[in-house]
């Protein structure tokens, strides 16, 4: 579930880069500027690569839906981030980025994720409830989603709202 997560999350955040699709304003994650962090990180570009565009994709989720009460892709619950951190740790540079070298690559990777869920709209669409949020059936409706916006050419942010009982 880990690895599919960071898979999900390292698509999507190439993709939403501004020399893809333009949601963020970042272009960490393609060679030239990973090659610029190289200089400043020799043996984790690629990581940093990776968490300075999460960020921005953070950033840009949590001011279409806000951060009381919901999360997203880019903002776990903080125990499920600090696994995904631990798990990050140990993954090698290449593993995040092998998937996501061209924005073809990138959508074909979302596409093995996906797993086609009803019809994707623009803006905010809620998937469901925190305690749902990491498993398999989310991770497909998410990557569904964004796919979906990708080749639609549109942008949306599937979300996840608090359990009840909370």
């Amino acid at each position: 579930m880990t690895e599919a997560l960071i898979k999900l999350r390292a698509a999507v955040a190439f993709l939403g880069e501004k020399k893809q699709f333009g949601w963020w304003e970042t272009s960490f994650l393609d060679d030239t500027g990973r090659g610029y962090l190289e200089r400043c990180f020799p043996r984790t570009a690629a990581h940093a690569a990776f968490r300075s565009t999460s960020e921005a994709a953070c950033r840009m989720h949590d001011a279409a839906i806000g951060k009381v009460g919901v999360f997203h892709l880019f903002r776990l619950p903080v125990e499920k981030e600090q696994a995904l951190d631990l798990r990050l740790a140990k993954v090698s540079c290449q593993e995040i980025t092998s998937s996501i070298s061209s924005k073809g690559n990138a959508l074909s990777e979302l596409e093995k994720l996906a797993t086609k869920a009803g019809k994707s709209a623009p803006g905010p669409i809620q998937i469901g409830h925190e305690k749902e949020m990491t498993e398999a059936t989310s991770l497909r409706r998410i990557a569904w989603n964004y796919l979906s916006a990708f080749k639609s050419g549109f942008q949306t942010i599937p979300y996840f709202v608090k359990n009840d009982n909370d």
